[in-house]
């Protein structure tokens, strides 16, 4: 409401008139309306965060299991399969030791060994899809809030907004999964059979580079194992063995 004073006379007491617009300010309700609208956006955000995340900033227990159950969904798909191959490359290294007859050697403990660097490495590889699936899921899941409460700045409605969360976080899971699970994990396991050959193989290159080494210093200090010396003082013959 707003006043001015009108003077009959200079020193007369002024005489006030009052006029003006019934009390809203003068702007026809708009400041009202706009704080109106931003305390209901501010309202949807709150809502919108309570999905997603804590007061405190945490992910809520709810968003928690959805990412451990990616994790977990994940390893399920490659662990069977996974699991069956190791079995299979158990026995067919088996197999090809017991073929050579050569159990308990050195060459079968290195064999061994050398699969299970190959399971361990499989199993490296299946954990790190499933943390690999978890990562882009959070990835994809902070992308819908932000888009939320993007949204919520356009004063929509709590209801659609709510759905749009629930679907949009099914879909972040959903996506994660199909590209952490698009492709098999590389087969570790096409060459087991041979290991045992290839260590045999070595073992017996080494051996023969060995025999080498020997025979060549053996000839070296005229030493010719092929050669029997008769020699005697003051005289003597050698003749071939």
């Amino acid at each position: 409401m707003f006043k001015f004073y009108e003077y009959e006379r200079p020193f007369d007491e002024g005489k006030i008139f009052y006029f003006g617009g019934g009390g809203d300010g003068g702007d026809g309700g708009a400041a009202a309306r706009e704080a109106a609208r931003k305390s209901r956006v501010a309202g949807l955000k709150t809502g919108i965060r309570g999905i997603f995340n804590t007061p405190e900033g945490a992910p809520t227990a709810e968003r928690e299991a959805r990412f451990a159950d990616i994790e977990s969904r994940t390893r399920d798909f490659f662990t069977p399969n996974f699991r069956q191959d190791v079995g299979d490359a158990r026995r067919e290294l088996g197999f090809a030791l017991a073929r050579r007859g050569t159990f308990g050697g050195s060459a079968q403990i290195d064999a061994e060994s050398r699969l299970e660097d190959k399971i361990r490495a499989g199993e490296r590889e299946i954990g790190q899809r499933a943390i690999g699936a978890r990562t882009e899921a959070t990835r994809l899941d902070n992308l819908l809030l932000t888009d939320l409460l993007n949204q919520a700045n356009q004063d929509g409605s709590l209801t659609g907004l709510l759905a749009n969360a629930r679907s949009g976080q099914i879909s972040s899971i959903d996506t994660a999964l199909a590209g952490a699970t698009r492709n098999q994990i590389e087969d570790q396991f096409t060459n087991v059979g041979t290991l045992f050959k290839d260590i045999n193989d070595a073992a017996a290159f080494s051996g023969a580079a060995q025999q080498s080494r020997q025979l060549a210093a053996l000839l070296g200090n005229n030493q010719n194992p092929f050669i029997r010396n008769t020699s005697r003082t003051g005289g003597g013959t050698s003749t071939l063995a």
